[in-house]
């Protein structure tokens, strides 16, 4: 059976300054750059994290300072297609968050 979604997170920094997941399902006939946390008109970005790439949304009042929100997606380079987020891809979200949300991680 052909799944008519694609999991993707919703990223925020939440209590104890620690980023936070949200799973979203989104259809896979929505246009990458039309949700967040709601329908709209979003810029998207890429980034490497660990070899692997993710595809970033993000709102355009935010170009040019620290995300709120960031909906993250995992992009299959080879197959050049979105693919659902995993539960392995959560390692690479402090990275992420590090370059889009000013998240820093405290060191002890």
């Amino acid at each position: 059976m052909q799944k008519y979604t694609i999991t993707k997170w919703l990223v925020r920094i939440g209590a104890g300054n620690q980023p936070e997941i949200q799973p979203r399902e989104v259809s896979t006939a929505m246009p990458i750059n039309r949700m967040l946390d709601k329908t709209g008109l979003y810029y998207l970005t890429s980034v490497q994290v660990s070899g692997k790439t993710y595809m970033i949304a993000y709102d355009p009042e935010e170009e040019y300072q620290v995300k709120s929100s960031l909906l993250v997606a995992k992009i299959d380079v080879p197959k050049n297609l979105i693919v659902d987020m995993e539960e392995s891809d959560r390692d690479s979200i402090p990275e992420i968050a590090r370059q889009f949300m000013g998240y820093h991680p405290a060191t002890c």
